[in-house]
């Protein structure tokens, strides 16, 4: 007989909990669930979009601007202001006639030289309404003054001629102008005023309008220096539409636009 080998049978009920406790372990193997390194997710890289680079502002460098007028910085163009400020040339329409005679010629720095029966007392600025025009008559001396002012000039003008009445003439750094008649007299002191250093009161005819008028006062500010005495001009414009002012400074001749009200460096007595 064949040699009969003895099996032991293991108990089921022995065998079920070692199965129990395997089957989780299993698990975990097969789906990489729980124990160990957990597989990281697959990373996407995002593409960066270039950004334009900033604009950079250039800001241009700083300058100082005088506030007021300065007498050796009228400009010599037509239209030119004080101060280191312009107004913009005015644009006049062409114009004939008024006044007989002709003007032409072109000197110095584009000023016309007239030559007309009748003469202009300096050379006129290219631009103007005058040119090629003659005044109707001559010019009228007259003593006169000015002063400079933070905020323009002013003149005193004598009476003479058809000029009746004594005046002072106010140019500001906006291109407006003002008239005033003159009622000045020495007899009666003015309200007194206190200048910051470097700075002046006006006096006399000049004084009075600024001490009487706020808006005057306002706008000048302080002078730059006492008045000074000079030789003045006047002459109209052919149909009295302008007046011609020596500026006294500079040899520098002021149109004043009596219907407007507005004033520009009109042309140079020499």
């Amino acid at each position: 007989m064949g040699e009969h080998v003895m099996r032991r049978r293991v108990p089921v009920a022995r065998i079920v909990p070692w199965i129990a406790l395997c089957l989780p372990l299993l698990a975990c193997n097969l789906f990489g669930v729980g124990g160990g390194e957990p597989t990281a997710a697959p990373t996407v890289a995002e593409t960066a979009t270039p950004r334009a680079p900033t604009p950079t502002i250039s800001l241009p460098p700083l300058r100082a601007t005088p506030t007021g007028f300065s007498l050796s910085g009228i400009p010599t163009a037509p239209g030119a202001l004080l101060g280191g400020q312009s107004v913009p040339t005015a644009q006049f329409p062409p114009r004939s006639g008024g006044g007989s005679g002709s003007a032409a010629g072109s000197v110095g720095s584009g000023d016309i030289v007239s030559n007309c029966p009748t003469p202009w007392f300096f050379r006129m600025s290219p631009g103007l309404p005058e040119i090629g025009t003659c005044p109707d008559q001559p010019a009228v001396p007259s003593p006169a003054s000015g002063q400079d002012f933070e905020g323009g000039r002013a003149y005193y003008y004598a009476p003479a001629g058809p000029f009746a009445q004594p005046v002072v003439y106010v140019i500001y750094n906006d291109g407006t102008f003002e008239e005033y008649i003159d009622t000045y007299s020495p007899a009666v002191m003015l309200p007194p005023a206190a200048p910051p250093p470097e700075r002046f009161a006006p006096v006399r005819a000049i004084g009075k309008v600024w001490s009487e008028n706020p808006a005057v006062q306002s706008r000048l500010g302080w002078a730059y220096e006492p008045e000074r005495d000079f030789a003045g001009q006047r002459q109209f414009s052919a149909g009295d539409e302008a007046l011609f002012i020596n500026h006294g400074s500079r040899n520098v001749v002021v149109r004043v636009d009596l219907e407007n009200g507005r004033w520009v460096v009109g042309g140079h007595t020499r």
